[in-house]
């Protein structure tokens, strides 16, 4: 989803086909099955738990006939809501440009951010299906965050290493994710830089633009 060595166009970025590929793994994944973990304990870990459930749920949205593609959309939206913090991460990947953003910036942002995320895994789903994610070990960070190891598999493919980090809600203590590093390498850093380049040349509003024309743009 979020990777780098995008080429330029206009005020957003396009991927390259190299880059997509790994840059989707990271939400590509949810697609696939997940294999047999490496030890009882590691599957039965709340955050290894819901990664499960996570692929489980999303799995069918690859069968969906053409005709109803504005309900795989509405899917992958309430997916992407029940499985990952999506605010904190659209903070997170503004970076310090979040903290002199006004009230109705935020909110516009917020959900342009919301928009793109889902076109971009809604309209990929099809190019990563039929892998197998195996959860390798679960490590905590620290009394809230847990990083989740798990290798990606596909005939023809290297596997990768993709790490998920995943941070308790402080309303209910249940885990989201946070953060999906492929092969050591952040996604949404990666899309930090890329958002920081559009703000730094045409501010916070040129930002949301761009991602509203880019949302607009998607089939």
């Amino acid at each position: 989803m979020f990777g780098g060595g995008a080429e330029a166009h206009g005020a957003i970025t396009i991927l390259s086909s190299a880059t997509l590929r790994l840059g989707l793994i990271g939400l590509g994944s949810l697609v696939v099955a997940i294999a047999s973990a490496s030890a009882d304990t590691e599957a039965d870990h709340p955050a290894a738990v819901l990664l499960t459930n996570l692929a489980q749920d999303v799995a069918p949205l690859v069968s969906f006939p053409e005709e109803r593609q504005e309900d795989r959309a509405r899917a992958v939206r309430r997916m992407l809501h029940d499985y990952f913090n999506l605010p904190l991460i659209g903070r997170a990947v503004l970076g310090r440009h979040w903290r002199t953003m006004s009230d109705a910036q935020k909110q516009a942002y917020q959900h342009a951010f919301e928009d793109h995320t889902v076109q971009l895994v809604d309209t990929q789903l099809d190019r990563i299906a039929g892998g197998s994610l195996t959860i390798l070990r679960t490590v905590p960070r620290n009394d809230r965050e847990t990083f989740v190891y798990t290798l990606f598999r596909r005939d023809g493919d290297e596997p990768l290493e993709v790490r998920w980090r995943f941070r308790n809600r402080k309303q209910d203590g249940q885990p989201r994710i946070v953060e999906v590093a492929v092969e050591g390498v952040s996604l949404f850093a990666t899309k930090r830089q890329d958002f920081a380049a559009i703000v730094e040349a045409e501010g916070i509003d040129g930002l949301v633009e761009a991602l509203r024309s880019m949302n607009e743009a998607s089939p």
